[in-house]
This record gives structure tokens, C-alpha cells and sequence, in this order.
């Protein structure tokens, strides 16, 4: 109880009204380039209507950063000596507190930082609770985890596709999502699974394995929603959502938070407020109506046809099972979607870059904070 009632004098929310066209892109204030779709209402085919909030972040220009923190070591980088082994102490009083890997203690690690936009959860845990990320990881070039066999971490993401930028001059972070699709009995181990990594095209099985050599940052995350456009499709000839109406009846809903790499080039973490199917999300982050029926903008390719969906866009959940909430600045404080008090055991920070300065503050929009009830578990499983 003193914790929590620590964490609420600390924490303050941004609650304001709903929108009247709640189901549409609006533009967050004080910022560049980063729109918000709040309180959506999607009619989905396995579990009905249901409810999704979105962060967009342009890529027409490179504003933003996006770089992914163990929480325990985003508490080392913001307290260093004073925190350890998971508990924080106050020189000047001597007093001491338990900090819990959740996402409004990660706010208050990183909210002094007045380029922070916002904090996503993201990663998976062994057990609720649990600080420690599991899964493949690499981290300033060095592999320092091995792939981990549950069913749902099907996924490798790579965060920014040095490979890619270079060849396009660009100066911002393309992301890029490697398929695993290991075979057999999931044993919820770590295993030898660099050969289950999709680096496939329509025509050379290795088409991506300089992107995935060159990609400095990796994270095992899953399950995958919408597969990238140009992988060689595995067993899906029609569509590039993951999984059929018929595979997705096979796993139990929950709810996901998404990273979408969208049909244009934007980067969108949508957070659902109710359990929800694999198919369907797939069909919501595919559809017309997310993207404000804004038409793609580029020409289809004749060797995509029957299996392109729109343009290129994929999407993979990157939390899930705990209803863990997302960050977002406003000012000097931050609202949630979700529960900030829900654990999580890494985060994805969202930055500007130094070029990049604040714009004016507007009158702040309406955005609630919607808090979720808690679920049962944050372990890898079948869901």
C-alpha cells in the first residue's frame, strides 16, 4: 500500500473528455509528426466489437528515436548507485522503496528527460512480474540470449535496419521483422534456433541475412499479425495475416500491444482494450477505416498480387497477457492507456532526436485514462 500510495502522489493523469470523432487521427499536441486515434471501435470476427487506442509516429521526416530498455537497467541508468537489486534508497532520508518493474515507475525513471515522448511495454517474462526479459536478444552487436522455444515469440525484431538506411540515405530508424518458425514440441527452453530464422524471399533463401548481420539491436517478441510483403510466404498464398479465422479460433484472446509498421512507413503502437483474436487484429491494422481511408501510395507489383494485402505494412505484438499501459507525455507529466501499475519487463523509450525541437504546446485534446483489468499471467504460453 505505501508504495502504490508513493506511486499516486508522484503520478499525475491527464483525464479530459472524449473526442466527438473518437475513431479518427488527431495530432498530439506540443509535438511533430505524432498523431493518436483514441477510444476506435473495431467489429471484429471471433470476439465482436472492440476497442483500441493507437500512437502514430511520421516518418516523413526522422524526428524520433526508439531504443529498448530491460527495466532494471533503465532503473540502474536513472538511479545508479542508489537502486539496487530492485530497491531504491533515499540518502537523504535513508528511506527505501521496492520498485516494481511497471510502467509508471518507468516514467518516473525517464520523465525528467524532456525529449521522452513516450513509453511502450514491450518484451515477455518467464513469470508475472519478473524483471528479466526473455527470448533473443542482441544489444550493441553482441548476441547475449539465445532463441527461447515458446509458441508465441515468433518474432525477431530489429529496430533500426542499418542495411536499409544506408542504401536509401535516410537518417531515421527503419524497423524490420524477421519470421522464427521452429518445428516440434515447444520445450520453453533456450535452443540452438539461428536455423528457424525467416531470411527468405520469393527467389534467394538468404535474401535477408545481411539485414539481420547488420541490425545492431534484436529482441525476440511475437506472435506475428501481418507478415512483411516481401518474405517468402509460409502456407499463406492468400493474405499476409498471420494466422486464418480457423489457426486464431485456436488461441486464446488476449489483449496485445502492437507494433505496425503501417502501409506508410509510420511507426504505430496500438494498444487493445479487450481481448482480442489474432485474424481480427489483422483485419482492423490492414483495413481502410485505420488508416482514415487514406489510399496507399504506391503501385501495387504484379509478383505480390493474391497475397499483398495493401502496401507494405506488418505488425507483431510486442506485450501482452498483463495489461501493461502506454506512456505519453504532456507537458511535465504523462497520460496512460491501461494500468500503469501493471508490470512489464522492458520498455521501448520514444525520443526526439537533438534536431528536433518542441513544438509550442496547444491546448491539450481528450484523452482518458482507461484502466484495464488485470489478467492472469505475462508468461510465454500458448496464447
Amino acid at each position: 500500500m505505501l508504495m502504490r500510495s508513493f506511486i499516486s502522489l508522484l503520478l499525475v493523469f491527464a483525464v479530459l473528455p472524449v473526442q466527438a470523432d473518437e475513431a479518427r487521427w488527431n495530432e498530439l499536441p506540443g509535438f511533430e509528426k505524432v498523431w493518436i486515434k483514441h477510444g476506435a471501435t473495431f467489429h471484429g470476427s471471433e470476439t465482436g466489437e472492440f476497442n483500441y487506442d493507437s500512437l502514430r509516429f511520421g516518418r516523413e521526416v526522422p524526428l524520433y528515436e526508439y531504443k529498448f530498455h530491460d527495466v532494471d537497467d533503465l532503473f540502474q541508468k536513472a538511479y545508479k548507485n542508489d537502486f539496487s537489486k530492485g530497491v531504491l534508497v533515499d540518502k537523504k532520508t535513508g528511506g527505501a522503496r521496492i520498485l516494481a518493474p511497471s510502467i509508471a515507475e518507468a516514467w518516473l525513471a525517464v520523465r525528467d528527460d524532456p525529449a521522452v515522448v513516450a513509453v511502450i511495454p514491450m518484451g515477455f517474462a518467464r513469470v508475472a512480474g519478473d524483471s528479466r526479459v526473455v527470448g533473443y536478444r542482441r544489444v550493441d552487436g553482441r548476441d547475449t540470449q539465445s532463441v527461447f522455444f515458446a509458441p508465441n515469440l515468433d518474432a525477431i525484431l530489429c529496430l533500426n535496419d542499418v542495411a536499409r538506411r544506408k542504401a536509401r540515405s535516410y537518417d531515421g530508424q527503419v524497423p524490420f521483422l524477421f519470421g522464427l518458425n521452429l518445428k516440434g514440441r515447444p520445450t520453453y527452453t533456450y535452443v540452438d534456433g539461428a536455423n528457424s530464422i525467416n531470411l527468405a524471399d520469393q527467389s534467394d533463401p538468404q535474401r535477408f541475412l545481411e539485414t539481420f548481420s547488420a541490425c545492431s539491436d534484436l529482441l525476440q517478441l511475437g506472435r506475428r499479425i501481418i507478415e512483411p510483403r516481401d518474405y517468402e510466404p509460409k502456407g499463406q498464398p492468400a493474405g499476409r495475416i498471420r494466422f486464418t479465422s480457423e489457426e486464431s479460433a485456436e488461441i486464446q484472446p488476449t489483449q496485445r500491444v502492437v507494433l505496425l509498421y503501417d502501409r506508410f512507413g509510420h511507426m504505430n503502437f496500438v494498444r487493445t482494450r479487450q481481448d482480442t483474436g489474432l485474424e481480427e487484429l489483422g483485419r482492423l491494422l490492414s483495413s481502410n477505416g485505420y488508416y482514415d481511408d487514406e489510399p496507399c501510395k504506391y503501385r501495387e507489383k504484379q509478383v505480390y498480387a493474391g497475397r499483398s494485402i495493401s502496401c507494405e505494412l506488418w505488425a507483431v505484438t510486442i506485450a501482452a497477457f498483463d495489461g501493461a499501459a502506454i506512456a505519453i507525455r504532456q507537458g511535465d507529466k504523462a497520460f496512460f492507456w491501461g494500468d500503469p501499475s501493471r508490470f512489464t519487463p522492458g520498455v521501448l523509450i520514444i525520443r526526439r532526436k537533438e534536431q528536433a525541437p518542441a513544438e509550442p504546446a496547444k491546448k491539450p485534446i481528450s484523452l482518458l485514462n482507461a484502466v484495464t483489468k488485470p489478467s492472469a499471467s505475462q508468461v510465454p504460453s500458448s496464447d
